[in-house]
């Protein structure tokens, strides 16, 4: 049966009249698609920094390691720190033996450092040439007679991993017998063997072969091994106990270290024999002496003015992805965003290591994990430091992009009030959505800009009525900007046209909506905000409170609100997996065609709230596929000629189930 004209908005279930409900529903669809990152899936658990580094350091420097140890990086670890503030603290997580959880981190239980020795052997190399016992630039020709090349190569190049050598790792004739003693000579052969991999001084080649030729430079020099030199004019002097080279008849026992091999942990302590590391990467220590060795290395009186000048002359490295990463003279440096972090990563057979010193802050960090990972140990290193210097260490925001359908199926349609049944009707929505994140000033500003689509359509069953779809566009600025460690801003702005485009393009259909906030942080995990949002829809400015709350009650359990718009729990089981439930209440404001609604100025509008239970999976870092459903819990249809509410002009609409797909990149 038809309907009357005035019920003309039952076909319009994205409006809203220009009441509190009608901004509601017009800012929940500002924020939700235009600005994902305020209340959107987090795309993975993250680290970030505190913004008040005057707390206590040592909770959240172990919920740094708990949180990539929950990540199964590694069984166990130990980081050592020296704040800005200076003192010191050491934290270990995670555990000594996967097969028993109980067994605790022993930090006294030294670790294979596996490259991190090479910072060691650079100072014994620049020591030797500050007291003139060798020339950088002098070529190695001497120590090397019959290696091709060796009149080109340099000891400057050796250091700095741009003598263009082969590596001898990972080769056959080692792997196949990784675990009896080789000398220097045999492993320097096999890279050898294998030719040059770039012309001596073209550029950045990691090799640890170069080390391993510095190693037998130093024993050529002093007539003693490498590790004596290391100990007698490092270790020493130092007090550095627990440190050494692990194929030294007198080395102790090594905690064990394990490989992941599909995710699970496989005791590997004994895979290599320590000569294969050598003066490369076969060093053991513990975090406190790691530390101790930074603090020295530039703090101390380990190299003078000049000597500390030359280690610290880098060339372009290998970039990690949003990690820079240049290389000195057996001295790394790696930049995140507005931190610089001097020092070394290393990798052993079983075991990982990192030495890290901010300069800007004086910060100094020494991190052992019991797992031949490379990576995690430098990365919570950076982590580690952007809690004590307050800088944003955090991968720099992607664009991203989506596109998405959800069904509403059939229900019954009732005039509001009277119960009176009109027919069904279903409807179903299609949205795109895109945003573009801007960073800046270290981190303390951030502007998302978007753009959003959405399309309705309308199915009717037991009833007729010739509007068939609506649809909506909305351009978004959103300002977030921190004043003080706890105190920030958020300003929001959202011009949008929303139109059921069958007649021509008007002014009434052009809507404003501006949102300005206070945020207050406290702690390192909860974030509140208060603020006002005003929408100019239709010539109608109306004003609404709203809150915010930001509650990261683990590393894997979100609660993200906006009142009172939504309220959203997310929960990561797994990296690549997430469960998030909501509250959502949902709507729109949108211009009719006059030809259509026979009246002027018509307008549709429409609210709901639906719970709603999604899963999202990712595929890949940049793609997820999220899937969801829910119920309805209230919809309501409203029908107005310009401001005035028309007589009878509500309905409403049986509450039902609703599913949904949506595929997401980037972000």
């Amino acid at each position: 049966m038809p309907i009357p004209t005035a019920a003309a908005a039952i076909s319009s279930p994205t409006s809203k009249e220009g009441t509190t409900r009608r901004l509601v529903a017009r800012l929940l669809l500002m924020l939700t698609l235009a600005a994902a990152a305020a209340l959107g899936w987090p795309a993975r658990a993250s680290g970030g920094p505190s913004t008040d580094p005057s707390r206590s350091l040592e909770p959240r420097a172990t919920r740094v390691l708990e949180r990539h140890l929950a990540r199964r990086e590694f069984p166990g670890a130990v980081l050592a720190l020296r704040p800005r503030a200076g003192g010191t603290l050491l934290v270990t997580a995670g555990t000594a033996d996967p097969t028993r959880r109980a067994a605790r981190i022993d930090p006294s239980a030294p670790w294979i450092i596996g490259s991190t020795t090479k910072t060691f052997v650079a100072v014994v190399v620049l020591q030797l040439a500050r007291e003139g016992k060798l020339a950088l630039d002098a070529t190695v020709e001497r120590f090397f007679p019959d290696l091709p090349g060796a009149s080109r190569i340099t000891i400057r190049q050796l250091l700095q991993h741009t003598s263009g050598m082969a590596e001898y790792l990972h080769t056959d004739p080692v792997d196949r017998d990784a675990r009896r003693e080789w000398s220097a000579r045999e492993l320097i052969a096999v890279a050898a063997a294998r030719g040059p991999v770039a012309e001596p001084g073209a550029g950045f080649h990691y090799a640890n072969t170069n080390y391993l030729m510095l190693g037998e430079i130093v024993e050529r020099v002093t007539a003693r091994p490498w590790h004596a030199e290391v100990r007698s004019r490092i270790l020493e002097p130092l007090g550095l106990r627990h440190t050494g080279y692990a194929g030294e008849p007198s080395a102790p026992r090594l905690g064990a270290g394990y490989v992941l091999a599909s995710g699970e942990p496989v005791e590997a302590t004994a895979l290599w024999h320590p000569s294969i590391g050598g003066a490369a990467g076969g060093m053991y220590s513990t975090a406190s002496d790691l530390l101790a060795f930074t603090l020295a290395l530039f703090e101390g009186d380990l190299l003078d003015a000049r000597s500390a000048a030359e280690m610290r002359t880098f060339v372009r490295g290998e970039d990690h992805g949003f990690v820079a990463h240049a290389y000195g003279l057996g001295l790394e440096r790696y930049t995140v965003n507005h931190l610089t972090v001097l020092g070394h990563m290393g990798t052993g057979s079983a075991h990982g290591a990192f030495i890290g010193y901010d300069p800007a802050s004086h910060a100094a960090v020494a991190v052992q994990i019991n797992a031949a990972n490379p990576g995690p140990a430098a990365i919570v290193a950076a982590e580690v430091l952007g809690e004590v210097t307050g800088k944003d260490v955090s991968a720099p925001p992607a664009p991203s992009a989506s596109a998405g359908y959800t069904f509403f199926p059939y229900q019954a349609l009732e005039r509001a009030g009277t119960g009176e049944r009109l027919g069904e009707l279903r409807v179903t929505t299609q949205q795109v959505s895109a945003t573009y994140p801007i960073v800046a000033n270290e981190g303390r500003t951030r502007l998302d800009l978007s753009v959003a689509y959405q399309r309705l359509q309308f199915d009717y069953r037991g009833l007729t009525h010739p509007l068939d779809s609506a649809q909506s566009i909305g351009v978004t600025a959103f300002l977030r900007q921190k004043l003080t460690d706890r105190w920030g801003l958020v300003l929001v702005a959202s011009p949008g046209y929303a139109d059921d485009f069958e007649g021509p393009a008007t002014l009434d259909a052009v809507t404003m909506t501006v949102v300005g906030a206070g945020t207050y942080r406290f702690g390192d995990r909860l974030e509140v905000g208060l603020g006002v949002a005003i929408q100019n829809a239709f010539g109608e400015p109306l004003p609404l409170p709203v809150a915010s709350i930001d509650w990261t009650i683990t590393d894997r359990l979100w609660l993200k609100s906006i009142l009172p718009i939504s309220a959203e729990l997310t929960w990561l089981p797994h990296r690549a997996l997430g469960v998030r439930g909501a509250l959502l209440v949902n709507g729109g404001n949108y211009h009719g065609a006059e030809r259509v609604y026979g009246v002027v100025n018509p307008q549709l509008n429409y609210s709901a709230a639906v719970a709603d239970l999604g899963v999202r999976w990712f595929a890949l870092p940049w793609l997820h596929v999220t899937v969801h459903g829910g119920h309805t819990l209230f919809r309501r249809f409203e029908f107005s000629e310009g401001r005035h509410r028309v007589p009878g002009g509500k309905y409403d609409l049986a509450n039902g189930p609703v599913y949904g797909i949506e595929l997401g990149v980037g972000g």
